[in-house]
């Protein structure tokens, strides 16, 4: 495992073992454009109300250089030249530059170097001279920079420079040279997730404080907001999604505990809809008291080799009847929605391979990302297509493209265990032909995403899009019971997430045991039939409790103790 390796092995293994570059050297071979576009990919050259050229004296001082013009303005379209790279030099960084011009462009103006995978269907490594240089409107020739690092399993760079909306813009000069080997910190930091984390048991955790206070005016303003109905009667009530067993991951454990004792009065498990299950805490009345409430579980999570993807995946004559319900428009999730509807038009042009399409939405995300403003008052897609919000709208707005071109698409939550406390995380899966649910990390713009990256949740369904108000568990455009809910709007009572201190964070997912990487598929799947059916047997048998004691699941942390990797699991599941 990489996290073992000494920086300095892993320095001088990028650095003379994947081979180097010396510091300066120009790596695009038509840099100054001042004899045409040779090399250059001119991806607006045939869109309609856009002109985009080289031209002889286009760039400075009478130089060639490259022309784009937009008067469609749409703030959400992208006029890109392309360069691409081969086998670049690993452990170096990448410095890339350029000259631009503007006039009246909005709302961006920029380049921007993605690194992709040996499959060309990941980008794992991206940076761009918008967070350093933004440019827009009115300006004259302007050098603006930026770096990248490539991870190490980089197979091509790809270089953008572009315009995103409308206006005129210029290009000369567009450079990318080696700027000396990185160091180990920034190599480090540069490292996808996925390089980070790796299969085997891993715990979840829920941590809140429930107090009571005095009603006044907070308190009437959190009623107004919230969808549901205040009483004073009711009892504070927890709806907890419990950790899903899906695919490659199991929970082996679940555990409910509050404190003080006495202040439980019931718990039970329920499936809320197929697949998704859900722990109900019900408290006592705090009364100017705090109460404690804890859960916790460990899951299991093997690997997925994703060899099984197609490499192309034409359009089906219809989708499977129980894909089809992810394509219809929700309240968080608008793809009828013009706006929508427009981008997701641009995104697919004349494509009739899904996987090509979803490659493209990911691309075109990114450019929609950069040139967000202001923050979103909810988070839903359409307002995620000029505001910047979460992983929640980022999650919503892939989703919502993928549906408005026809491609089936989910919302999962959960918790991944590479980012330390959260709420709640978000992506998305695509139902691609011939494999099925395809997963997308819509935050992080990369698929397919590895199992062990989130545990999951709940894999939401439209109707739960659809009750996605502004409530007291969440903010307007989340998906009912896609994380922490309270059933009632009690009076006088706040819930307040306590598992980072100074921070309202309510969940974590961490590795609690890795297992060795070579460890054979057969052991794998022999380990999560044996954890699914006992799981299965608990979940589905509805627990509960009443009273101060806590609800468990009968197997628990202490029986997987000894437990170091896949054998002396099968072990402890097959007592």
């Amino acid at each position: 495992m990489w996290r073992f390796i000494s920086q300095t092995v892993l320095v001088t293994f990028l650095a003379v073992v994947l081979g180097s570059a010396a510091a300066g050297d120009e790596l695009i071979q038509n840099s100054s454009l001042d004899d045409g576009s040779d090399g250059w990919i001119n991806q607006a050259a045939h869109a309609t109300g856009v002109v985009s050229e080289w031209l002889p004296a286009g760039g400075r001082n009478d130089s060639g250089g490259i022309h784009i013009r937009s008067g469609k303005g749409a703030k959400r379209a992208i006029w890109i030249w392309r360069y691409v790279i081969k086998d670049p030099p690993k452990g170096q960084r990448l410095r890339f530059s350029g000259w631009a011009k503007g006039k009246q462009a909005e709302p961006l103006v920029a380049i921007c170097v993605q690194a992709w995978d040996a499959e060309k269907k990941n980008i794992i490594g991206f940076a761009s001279t918008q967070s350093r240089s933004p440019l827009q409107g009115d300006f004259d020739w302007t050098r603006i920079e930026a770096m990248l690092i490539p991870p190490a399993e980089t197979k091509e760079v790809h270089l953008l420079a572009f315009l995103s909306g409308s206006g005129e813009v210029w290009f000369d000069d567009i450079s990318m040279v080696t700027a000396g080997a990185a160091t180990a910190e920034e190599i480090a930091a540069g490292q996808r997730p996925s390089a980070r984390v790796v299969p085997g048991l891993f715990k979840l955790r829920g941590e809140y404080v429930v107090r009571g206070q005095a009603r006044g005016l907070g308190e009437m303003l959190r009623r107004l907001l919230s969808s549901q109905p205040a009483t004073s009667s009711d009892k504070p009530t927890l709806l907890f999604p419990l950790p899903l067993s899906y695919r490659e991951q199991v929970p082996l454990t679940y555990q409910v505990v509050v404190k003080p004792p006495g202040k439980l009065s019931s718990a039970r498990i329920y499936e809320d809809q197929p697949g998704n299950y859900v722990a109900e805490v019900v408290l006592a009345p705090p009364a100017g008291e705090e109460i404690e409430v804890h859960w916790s579980s460990i899951v299991l999570c093997a690997p997925r080799s994703f060899d099984d993807v197609p490499k192309e995946a034409p359009f089906p004559d219809g989708w499977p009847e129980a894909a089809r319900v992810w394509l219809r428009s929700t309240r968080c999730v608008q793809s009828e929605d013009e706006r929508i509807q427009s981008v997701a038009r641009e995104i697919r042009g004349d494509s009739q391979d899904v996987l090509q399409i979803i490659g493209a939405t990911l691309e075109r995300m990114q450019a929609i990302c950069a040139a967000q403003e202001g923050r979103c008052r909810e988070l839903g897609a359409v307002e995620a297509l000029e505001r910047r919000g979460s992983c929640t709208s980022a999650a919503n707005l892939c989703a919502a493209l993928l549906r408005a071109n026809g491609i089936p698409a989910r919302i999962l939550s959960g918790y991944p265990p590479w980012c330390g406390p959260l709420q709640t995380h978000y992506i998305v899966e695509a139902y691609v032909p011939g494999y099925g649910w395809y997963p997308i990390e819509s935050t992080k713009l990369e698929a397919p995403w590895p199992p062990c990256m989130e545990i999951h949740v709940a894999v939401i369904p439209p109707e739960y899009e659809d009750r996605s108000q502004r409530r007291m568990s969440a903010a307007g455009g989340v998906p009912y019971l896609s994380l922490t809910e309270r059933k009632h709007c009690n009076e006088g009572v706040t819930v307040r997430g306590s598992v980072a201190k100074g921070i309202n964070c309510d969940h974590v997912a961490e590795t609690w045991r890795a297992f060795p990487p070579d460890t054979p598929p057969a052991e794998w799947d022999a380990a999560l039939q044996a954890a699914r059916g006992r799981w299965a047997k608990w979940a589905s048998s509805t627990p509960r409790v009443e009273g101060p004691s806590e609800l468990k699941t009968p197997f628990d942390a202490d029986d997987l103790e000894p437990v170091k990797d896949v054998p002396s699991l099968m072990e402890r599941l097959q007592r």
